[in-house]
């Protein structure tokens, strides 16, 4: 059975960590931590008595959801978050929207989904320069795909 433990914001992977030390006297099977869900996380355990007692032992747990989640209600409630590296490819046009360079338009020469990070080169400057950029301040506005399209077609007309 699932369980949501309400924890500290911000303190939910240290009280994963904690929970998992006193896992195998209380029959704890798994923890799972949402990076995007602050404040909650998710413990698999026989039943209610084993969780609400693990979640006596560990600092910085609120308390015990009195239903149990079934995987349904997970997949539907926490498995729609998409991180933005994954939508971002190499040779895809970004544009930027933050930073000093904010509207301005890019072409990715790199991705980093490890770090979350991407490089990208300026379109608009003479000289192009590679800038690393955490992922999330950009907009893919043109993918890969269709820039080798128009390529294709330009030279067609040539």
């Amino acid at each position: 059975m699932l369980f949501v433990f309400r924890v500290t914001a911000g303190q939910e992977k240290i009280v994963a960590d904690m929970v998992s030390r006193v896992a195998r006297n209380n029959n704890i099977r798994s923890i799972i931590v949402f990076d995007n869900y602050d404040g909650y996380i998710i413990v698999e355990a026989d039943d209610m008595v084993h969780a609400r007692k693990a979640a006596g032992l560990v600092r910085h747990v609120k308390g015990v959801l009195a239903k149990p989640l079934s995987l349904e209600e997970i997949e539907k409630n926490f498995g729609v978050y998409v991180p933005q590296i994954v939508k971002i490819g190499k040779g895809d046009i970004v544009e930027l929207t933050g930073g000093s360079f904010k509207g301005d338009k890019a072409k990715v020469i790199r991705v980093d989904p490890i770090k979350n990070q991407v490089t990208i080169e300026l379109t608009d400057i003479a000289v192009p320069i590679p800038i690393t950029l955490n992922s999330n301040m950009v907009k893919v506005i043109q993918k890969a795909e269709q820039n080798i399209e128009e390529e294709k077609d330009d030279q067609k007309e040539k």
